[in-house]
């Protein structure tokens, strides 16, 4: 996919893909910003569609695990979604990168390849939460409730 702007009710979402994308939903009061590092662009899709339509979150989203690093240290997320198979740096190495870097946020994973014994290890790992693809999406609106306020 290419650089997309979509505007749905109201607001405006720009979308590029790449290295890293960025996603602005709405424009107005600062909202919990949710970091999506997520490689497959259809998943980034339908994610900043289901939070556009259902949260007032912002998302920024990186496509690789090395320009996640870089955007969690730059943009100070909330919530970070992180999927644990990812280009130039997995999840599995994000995370405790992450934790030297002292970033704090909550991270929940995501996942299609859910083997037996990734929950624990992800949660070992200081994941707050492990979400095995396809989900539902009331589980992970449920999930990002939990963690950021509606603003």
């Amino acid at each position: 996919l290419n650089n997309s702007t979509y505007a749905t009710g109201g607001n405006q979402i720009d979308i590029t893909f790449g290295a890293c994308t960025a996603a602005r939903v709405g424009l107005g009061a600062v909202a919990p910003t949710v970091l999506l590092v997520e490689d497959a662009p259809e998943i980034s899709e339908l994610i900043a569609t289901i939070l556009e339509e259902e949260t007032s979150y912002r998302l920024i989203v990186a496509s690789d695990g090395e320009a996640g690093l870089e955007l969690a240290r730059l943009r100070s997320p909330d919530v970070i979604l992180l999927d644990l198979s990812l280009p130039r740096l997995s999840g599995w190495d994000l995370l405790p990168r992450l934790q030297a870097e002292g970033i704090q946020a909550p991270v929940i994973a995501i996942t299609a390849h859910a083997m037996v014994g990734d929950r624990e290890r992800a949660l070992g790992l200081g994941c707050a939460a492990y979400l095995a693809k396809l989900f539902e999406i009331d589980d992970l609106l449920a999930l990002l409730r939990r963690y950021l306020p509606e603003a």
